[in-house]
């Protein structure tokens, strides 16, 4: 049972009288609500624990939180809204009856994941097991760039800039556990979103902070959990890059060892040949000699772990594509010198040249043209950092009364 008094209700939820008469509310019409709402709870409850537990089977959520909402908390929402000055319509008539359907974050829930990127697969899991009652809308900050926000749009969400400067996707879905529709508010946001919203909340609402100080650090601190979503994205991009990096390296690395392996078949071969002069002896000397330097540069190389070129490919071909049979020894010796000569010209095993055209080279050009290596020399260019200098309002209210969910995974933490 509800047990304030309308006085009561009043102080502890700083609402003026004021406010309240032009809210055009009903204490008794409140009182209604606020113990059916009571009675429900259970059936809240439940619904929310589904909820979650479904939406952390989606792969690209890392922890889910859910709350229903706190009793004093929804009547005061009623009064805020119907106080305001463009009060909507759905308001003006609330009652016992209504309210839950007017009211659409009963419950809520928070899908929690790592990278900004990771909002995408989310969408297309929880549409997948949802009917959503509303147009979903994706929050973004100013600074976040056309790229990103042209994505959000192409995958059916509305695009808006949130005056506090935080990056949230809100979806409202229903299910009917019982006689009557839920409807669950579904927030998809980053851990550091999060972090943010919490420490922001835990300061600033419990006494109703309006201290300038205060507002001042935590907009540098919700700057910097902007800027960590930033570097977020970025190491794990290049992250990506680097791994695409070692896997050319190891199939270049291949191609090069069985190209160096050919080229010994080949020098061998001459060698045991009985129809040999002293010059073509000579040239066999030499040659090995110049594939032991090769085989000793492309060692060193190795454990420099500097990539091989791209021509290696080119170098490799030569060897590989056509010799398959016997070689008489001017073929023998024709095969081998044309395929140091190729390898010479092309500087493929010469450190300088390799450097210059390797895979690690590629990548950073690539990095370069992407615009991240810019964004790593001059941060005060990114959009990270463009907003940072934008001075916020107010953060979205967070949530209240939040429940960690249960684990995805028995071995991994998760709240």
């Amino acid at each position: 049972m509800f047990k304030l008094t309308m006085e009561e209700f009043l102080e502890r939820n700083r609402i003026s009288d004021a406010d309240w008469n032009r809210s055009g509310c009903v204490w008794e019409v409140l009182v209604a609500i606020a113990e059916d709402h009571l009675e429900n709870h259970e059936t809240l409850v439940t619904t929310a624990e589904m909820f979650a537990r479904m939406i952390q089977r989606i792969d690209d959520v890392h922890s889910v939180r859910f709350r229903v909402k706190d009793v004093e908390h929804l009547l005061e929402k009623i009064v805020r809204k119907c106080s305001a000055d463009d009060v909507q319509e759905k308001y003006k008539s609330i009652s016992v009856d209504t309210y839950s359907t007017v009211i659409t974050d009963l419950v809520g829930i928070r899908a929690l994941h790592l990278f900004k990127a990771d909002c995408f697969g989310i969408d297309t899991g929880i549409r997948r097991e949802w009917k959503l009652c509303e147009e979903p809308v994706a929050y973004v900050r100013e600074g976040d760039s056309d790229e990103f926000r042209e994505a959000l749009r192409e995958h059916g969400l509305t695009v808006q800039e949130h005056k506090a400067g935080y990056r949230s996707v809100h979806y409202v879905a229903s299910t009917r556990p019982g006689k009557r529709d839920v409807f669950v508010e579904v927030q998809v946001r980053t851990i550091f979103e999060e972090g943010w919203s919490e420490i922001d909340h835990s300061i600033r609402y419990p006494n109703f902070s309006d201290d300038p100080v205060l507002e001042h650090f935590l907009t540098i601190f919700n700057r910097m959990a902007g800027a960590a979503d930033e570097m977020g994205s970025f190491v794990k991009l290049l992250s990506a890059y680097s791994a695409e990096s070692a896997a050319q390296q190891n199939v270049y690395a291949k191609e090069r060892d069985d190209a160096i392996a050919k080229m010994e078949e080949a020098i061998d071969e001459a060698t045991r040949s009985a129809q040999r002069s002293a010059e073509q002896d000579e040239m066999l000397a030499k040659l090995a000699a110049e594939v032991k330097r090769l085989k000793n540069a492309a060692d060193a190389k190795d454990a420099d772990h500097t990539n091989a070129m791209s021509h290696t490919n080119r170098a490799a071909h030569l060897v590989l594509s056509e010799r398959t049979g016997q070689l008489s020894v001017g073929g023998a010796l024709a095969e081998a010198t044309r395929f140091t000569d190729q390898f010479r010209a092309t500087g493929a095993l010469q450190l300088g040249s390799a450097l210059r055209e390797s895979e690690v080279m590629r990548l950073s050009r690539r990095v370069s043209e992407s615009g991240i290596m810019r964004s790593m020399h001059h941060l005060e260019d990114t959009p990270a950092m463009r907003f940072s200098r934008q001075l916020g309002g107010s953060p979205a209210t967070p949530f209240d009364e939040d429940v960690p969910s249960p684990s995805k995974d028995s071995d991994k933490e998760k709240s």
